[in-house]
Order: structure tokens, then sequence, then C-alpha cells
């Protein structure tokens, strides 16, 4: 009996460990999606930032702007 009872704990905390598990991910997800639309609306910024400064090509900017993680 004791040898059962161990193992359902041991089921039981497997089962958790999955949930923790896909919450966790679930959360990383969201995280990861959050920050892409983030730099998306930041790049547009980034892009009028370059074109006021005399920057007007819009591809170029687009370009570099993609190489350097939207840094300016």
């Amino acid at each position: 009996m004791r040898g059962i009872s161990g193992i359902k704990i041991y089921a039981a905390s497997c089962h958790l460990c999955r949930i923790i598990s896909q919450r966790f991910l679930f959360i990383s997800i969201l995280l990861t999606v959050l920050s892409a639309s983030t730099n998306l609306s930041n790049m547009e910024e980034n892009m009028e930032i370059l074109e006021n400064m005399g920057f007007i090509d819009r591809e170029l900017n687009h370009q570099a702007l993609t190489q350097t993680g939207n840094d300016i």
C-alpha cells in the first residue's frame, strides 16, 4: 500500500509539472507576441525619426532598422 501511494504522489507531481510547464510556455509566447507588436510600433516611430534626420529612403531605413534590431 505504501508503494502505491508513493506512485500516486509521483504521478500527481508529474501532472503538476506539466501544468506549470504549459503555463510557462503560454506566458513565454504571450510575452514574445507583445514584444513583437511593441517593436513594430516602435519601428514606425524610428522610421519617422530617421526621416526627420534627413534619411528619406524608407526601404533603406527599414532594412537598416531590421538589421540593427530596431536600434537607431
